[in-house]
């Protein structure tokens, strides 16, 4: 019995060894895993060898010396630190420090004129340098002047700044800054901000989050500088200020997958010959506050080209920037004569045309070409091509909702509108302001499938011979009193050949919404007129002193009317003066006021 119990203590005394031994290695694990990751928060910087956090290098005043800020190492910036020297200060910061900023503290490099500083921060993807606040409160920024060169920060983080709105987490001005693969994050203001002459040389695989105001604002000079693959929260936007681009280069703004905001009117352009040469990625947004608009080449002798080819997944966008987006809340798009080869394919311009002289889109005394592209929104005209302003390409276009005519041009140039456009039924597009075709050659005016409608008087010929052509199915309106006048001047010769057939006629017609007898001149010719061929015709509601259509001076039978019916007329159908004549024996006269045929 008693040796029973003996074995039963000895076996409970040797459990009790092993759980006392399975319990020491239990502890032993735990504290080397936990000296482990304390030993890898020193070696990361996050922790000082007594666990405070804090190792607290406190930096203030001017650094004019080079000096490294080394790995695993808090430095905290106090005040405005100026960093700069007559020879050039280079700050060498390792992978893995931390540099903390006090409330409202400051890094400026190159402030001072004639200094010369240079900040090389190159973490890696595993040991970032951190750019943060000392405490709960945002620091100021970061900044970079023109003695401020090969500046190059690749993986960092940038927290908590941004507490001068004027100059946001990171300012440069007169230099050029590269980053790479960083983050920038809780700025109380923007992110970068980009003024005169300031740049990145180097911008690609960054990405914010929480900025509070733009993560970029930048001059439209430095918008090329943004490079490609950067992480954008949804909704921010990129503020492009009101400043003019005249370096000339070649230059490209990428999509960045947010918008551009442009915060007032640009004017691009340069008096280098070589011009400001842009060109727009697939798919990028450009979007204007109120009243903005941009002018290319405004000046006398600057040059520009401009081009943006989208795709039909991936247009490019000229729109508001508005959030509750409305027709006219920006302006136009301006193109004089040195905007060269400017070209837009598959692009869409929307809620633009607040200013009616000059619609959503303007060109003048210059070509451009408009492909596969929307015109929409517009709160007066969607095109004005005025003073020699015309299209080198203009087919496959949309124009929809535009308040007034969704193109306003001149007679010269209707020639340069190509096929295939789609206009809103009831659209018209207006022949403007008592202008002439005045050019020497043969030009044809498509059938847009929409009226074109002729606000004055349009005189046709030219010295050596002007020759218009005129689709079947053409509708050609007249405004009160307006006309068509061939051959007017001494020495000059014209002609109309109408090109309609029995089932698509040409029509000459009033643009009244209640047409009545004699609302426009109608058409007049003189001598040089010889050949005008006006055949599967219907000429509607003219009327002038001298009929619907008047000879003066005109030739015996040296031009043609023919299949053709002349009706509403307030005055005679047809009238010649006596060394004129014309066969009209296959023409129909219907409801005309006076008699069909006059002969003076």
């Amino acid at each position: 019995m008693r040796r029973t119990t003996f074995i039963k203590n000895i076996n409970l005394i040797r459990m009790n060894m092993k759980v006392k031994y399975y319990l020491n290695l239990v502890i032993i694990a735990l504290f080397m895993a936990a000296f482990t990751s304390c030993e890898g928060l020193l070696d990361e910087g996050i922790l000082d060898e007594d666990g405070s956090g804090d190792k607290g290098s406190e930096i203030s005043g001017v650094i004019s010396e080079s000096v490294t800020w080394e790995r695993g190492e808090v430095y905290v910036i106090d005040g405005t630190v100026r960093v700069g020297a007559t020879q050039k200060v280079v700050i060498t910061i390792e992978p893995g420090a931390i540099i903390k900023f006090n409330e409202g503290a400051v890094l400026d490099l190159a402030y001072s004129d004639d200094t010369y500083a240079s900040i090389i921060a190159l973490g890696t993807e595993d040991k970032p340098i951190v750019f943060e606040a000392n405490g709960s409160d945002n620091w100021g920024h970061i900044s970079f002047f023109d003695g401020a060169v090969d500046c190059e920060f690749e993986y960092c983080k940038f927290k908590d700044g941004g507490s001068n709105d004027y100059y946001g987490c990171l300012y440069i001005e007169k230099t050029e800054v590269a980053f790479t693969n960083c983050s920038f994050s809780n700025s109380v203001s923007s992110g970068f901000i980009l003024r005169t002459e300031g740049e990145f040389s180097s911008f690609s695989n960054n990405s914010f989050s929480e900025i509070a105001s733009y993560p970029i604002s930048i001059y439209p000079e430095a918008i090329h500088t943004i490079g490609k693959n950067n992480e954008y929260e949804v909704g921010q936007l990129i503020s492009v200020a009101n400043q003019k681009f005249d370096k000339a280069g070649d230059y490209i703004w990428r999509n960045q997958g947010i918008d551009y905001k442009f915060e007032g009117s640009v004017r691009i352009g340069s008096e280098n010959t070589a011009g400001v040469n842009i060109t727009v990625e697939p798919g990028t947004v450009l979007s204007f506050s109120d009243g903005v608009d941009i002018d290319f080449a405004y000046s006398a002798n600057t040059y520009v080209t401009f081009v943006a080819i989208g795709t039909d997944e991936d247009p490019i966008v000229f729109t508001s920037a508005s959030p509750n987006k409305e027709a006219g809340d920006w302006e136009s798009l301006n193109f004089y004569d040195g905007a060269i080869d400017c070209e837009f394919d598959f692009c869409e311009f929307v809620y633009g045309g607040g200013y009616d002289y000059r619609g959503m889109i303007y060109i003048e005394e210059t070509m451009v070409t408009i492909t596969n592209s929307t015109i929409a929104h517009s709160s007066s005209y969607g095109i004005i091509a005025r003073n020699d302003g015309e299209f080198f390409n203009f087919q496959r276009n949309t124009f929809t909702e535009n308040a007034l005519y969704p193109i306003s041009i001149y007679p010269n140039a209707v020639y340069t509108m190509g096929p295939e456009n789609v206009f809103d039924a009831g659209a018209s597009i207006l022949v403007s302001n008592d202008k002439d075709l005045t050019m020497s050659g043969e030009f044809t005016w498509l059938n847009q499938t929409v009226p074109y409608v002729i606000e004055g008087n349009m005189r046709l010929g030219s010295v050596k011979g002007t020759t218009l052509n005129i689709n079947s199915g053409t509708v050609l309106k007249f405004a009160i009193d307006a006309q068509i006048q061939i051959a007017y001047q001494a020495a000059n010769y014209g002609k109309i050949i109408s090109k309609g057939t029995a089932s698509e006629p040409v029509i000459f017609t009033s643009n009244s919404p209640k047409p009545a007898n004699g609302d426009w001149k109608g058409i007049t010719l003189y001598n040089g007129s010889e050949g005008t061929k006006l055949d599967n015709c219907i000429i509607d509601y003219a009327g002038g002193y001298y009929g619907a259509v008047a000879l003066k001076d005109a030739g015996m039978n040296v031009s043609t009317i023919a299949n053709t019916t002349i009706s509403n007329s307030s005055t005679f159908g047809i009238s010649v003066d006596n060394i004129s004549s014309i066969d009209y024996s296959t023409v129909t006269f219907s409801l005309n006021e006076d008699i069909d045929y006059k002969q003076f």
